[in-house]
C-alpha cells in the first residue's frame, strides 16, 4: 500500500503562515524600536527641561519685584501649556516608562515652584491693606440672616 497523498498540499499553507508571521514579528519588532527611541526622545527632551527650570529656579531668587511681574506671565501660560502635555501623556499611561513619569511629575514640581516663588516676590512688596470696619459689619449681617 502506497500513500497516495500530496504532502506538499498540506505544507504550503504551513510555509505561507509562518511567512506572514515572521513578517509581522518583524513588523512589531520594528514599531517597538521606533517607540523606544521616541520615548528616550522625550526623556532628553524632559532632561533639557529640567536643566532649564532648575536653573532658573536660582535666578527667580535675584529678580525684584518688577522683573518677576515680568515672567510671571510666561511661566503662567507654560505651566497651563504643560499641564495640557501632562494630560496628554498620562492618557498614554506615560508611554509604560516609570522615566517618563517621574520626569514629568518633577517637570511640574519645578514650574510650581518658580511660578510659587515668582508670586511671593511680587506680592512680598505689595502693602497690606486692612478690610473697611463697614465691610466687615455687613458680611457679619449678612451672615447671621442667612445662618438664621
Amino acid at each position: 500500500m502506497y500513500l497516495t497523498a500530496d504532502i506538499g498540499h498540506f505544507i504550503d499553507p504551513v510555509a505561507k503562515t509562518s511567512y506572514r508571521a515572521g513578517i509581522t514579528a518583524r513588523f512589531l519588532s520594528f514599531i517597538d524600536s521606533l517607540q523606544e527611541k521616541a520615548v528616550n526622545k522625550v526623556i532628553k527632551e524632559l532632561d533639557y527641561c529640567i536643566l532649564a527650570l532648575e536653573g532658573m529656579m536660582n535666578r527667580v531668587e535675584k529678580l525684584n519685584a518688577k522683573q518677576a511681574q515680568g515672567v510671571i506671565e510666561n511661566i503662567t501660560l507654560a505651566v497651563v501649556r504643560f499641564d495640557k502635555i501632562t494630560k496628554n501623556i498620562a492618557s498614554f499611561d506615560y508611554f509604560e516608562s516609570k522615566e517618563v513619569k517621574d520626569r514629568v511629575k518633577y517637570t511640574q514640581k519645578c514650574l510650581y515652584k518658580i511660578e510659587s516663588k515668582l508670586h511671593r516676590k511680587i506680592y512680598r512688596e505689595k502693602n497690606i491693606s486692612s478690610t473697611p470696619k463697614e465691610f466687615k459689619d455687613g458680611i457679619s449681617k449678612l451672615n447671621a440672616v442667612y445662618s438664621s
